[in-house]
């Protein structure tokens, strides 16, 4: 309802996922009726709206599991093995039809669930690792993969420190203009160092011109962005 008021209101809406939770967390931070006008358990005053990186969901980041019967009547997954090995070899879950926000279920002791009428009783489930799916994906090799995907007229935000932060805002932009490439030895390029076994590719940055809407203007100079580990770069 909100994302068509805004197309009919002409209000500006950026796509993308996070841009809509920045934007209905902005334009609608409580129901249109009041939760006095109103009865029974979904009868709320707030919302409360969440972003997840993407990245955490990729199968870099989570492999393919078999599933199992009745998985998709189920909407609500937790997984509390505490033994790694266990937990990529069988997959225990616990799994219910819906989500609930009790005080038992928050600290995820959902034997205890105040609501198992609404929102379904928690029961137990295995989802193990698919047959010939890796263990786990070294960090190296995610960074390689990311690498290879990197290439003239690319559009990259680099994260910066905290104590840069102030002169671009929590990252920065640049547009590449070539593929990335593995340093061979230890090298200086514009004043900066780059280790062997970097991986680095040519760009320039973009230099914000604007803080509330972001504006860029893309600078005339050549530098190289370097991903020494992967977190430093969101795609």
């Amino acid at each position: 309802m909100a994302v068509n008021e805004a197309i009919e209101s002409g209000a500006l809406l950026n796509p993308g996922t996070r841009e809509l939770v920045l934007y209905l967390a902005q334009h609608r931070k409580s129901p249109l009726v009041a939760k006095a006008d109103k009865s029974g358990w979904e009868a709320i005053d707030r919302y409360m709206y969440a972003f997840y990186d993407t990245t955490k969901f990729t199968k870099f980041a989570v492999p393919d599991a078999t599933s199992f019967k009745g998985c998709q009547q189920q909407h609500r997954f937790i997984g509390l093995c505490g033994d790694r090995r266990a937990a990529e070899l069988d997959g225990p879950l616990r799994v219910a039809k819906g989500y609930c926000a009790c005080d038992p279920c928050l600290l995820l002791e959902t034997d205890d669930c105040l609501l198992p009428q609404l929102v379904g009783k928690a029961v137990r489930a295995k989802a193990p690792l698919a047959k010939g799916a890796p263990v786990r994906v070294p960090q190296m090799l995610s960074l390689t993969k990311y690498a290879e995907w990197l290439g003239a007229k690319r559009l990259i935000a680099v994260n910066v420190d905290e104590s840069e932060s102030e002169l671009e805002g929590p990252y920065w932009l640049a547009l590449l203009s070539g593929d990335a490439f593995t340093v061979e030895e230890d090298m200086m390029h514009a004043g900066q160092q780059f280790r062997a076994g970097w991986i680095v590719a040519p760009g320039r940055w973009y230099k914000l011109r604007q803080q509330s809407e972001r504006g860029y203007e893309l600078l005339l100079d050549e530098a190289r962005a370097a991903t020494p580990c992967l977190d430093r770069i969101d795609r």
